[in-house]
Parts: structure tokens; sequence; C-alpha cells
């Protein structure tokens, strides 16, 4: 996230399985936050995914570190 920051990205996403919450907790960890549900997204199963997202601060800002 340090790299995206760096090149003036705003936000990051990423889609994570419904059924890993071991990933969701992580990601939550890191100030990831649920945008919405994309219903059968995986091809393999069926799985829905979870489209999580987080905005990254304006340089010397607060923002994703990690909340533990």
């Amino acid at each position: 996230m340090e790299v995206a920051q760096t090149q003036g990205m705003l936000t990051v996403s990423l889609e994570v399985k419904q059924h890993n919450p071991g990933a969701q907790r992580l990601y939550e960890r890191l100030n990831f936050e649920l945008l919405r549900v994309r219903h059968h997204y995986y091809r393999d199963d069926g799985d829905d995914a979870l489209e999580m997202v987080i905005s990254l601060p304006v340089k010397g800002g607060k923002g994703w570190q990690n909340k533990n």
C-alpha cells in the first residue's frame, strides 16, 4: 500500500471469498471496509466475493496502518 500511496493512488480495493474469515479479519485489521458483495463471483465454486476497500491517506496523514 505504500507503493500505491507514493504513486498518488487514493484507494485500494480487493476481493476476498465470503467463506474465508481468516483473510477477512486480516484485511479488517488493516482497516479495509466492506464495499459490496459480488454474488457468484468465483467460477470454481460459485462462492460470493466481498469487495473491500481502503482510502489511502494523503502524504503525511494517517490511514491504513495496522490497528494492532
